[in-house]
């Protein structure tokens, strides 16, 4: 979904992977699952938000019900949430608002991290 909107996608399976890549990369964005394997998304955001600052835009991309991890996604860091399943335009949207100041630099040379996890 993100290539055919014109951006280019870092894939991780887990928190730790996201972890990794942003010691080794500046990321604008994170689309960041709630539910991972060996460190999850809730956790992730914490330890983000604690060591790149600003750091980047964080994009909760659950599964789980709005009402119950909403608040807690923006108490730990999350600058917005989607639902999944993603429709493309809402995705599109997301991404416009919190990068409007960067859309030229994403659709070029820097990638997003994702975390996207069926």
């Amino acid at each position: 979904m993100l290539h055919k909107l014109g951006y280019h996608a870092d894939v991780a399976s887990n928190g730790k992977e996201v972890l990794r890549a942003l010691e080794n990369q500046v990321y604008d964005l994170v689309l960041m699952d709630i539910q991972m394997p060996e460190m999850d998304g809730i956790e992730a955001i914490r330890i983000i938000r604690r060591s790149w600052s600003p750091g980047p835009k964080i994009i909760v991309v659950t599964t789980l019900a709005l009402d119950l991890c909403h608040d807690l996604c923006y108490e730990v860091g999350a600058d917005d949430f989607l639902a999944k399943p993603l429709k493309k335009d809402e995705l599109k949207a997301a991404i416009e608002h919190h990068m409007s100041c960067a859309l030229n630099t994403l659709s070029g040379s820097q990638p997003i991290a994702s975390e996207l996890l069926t």
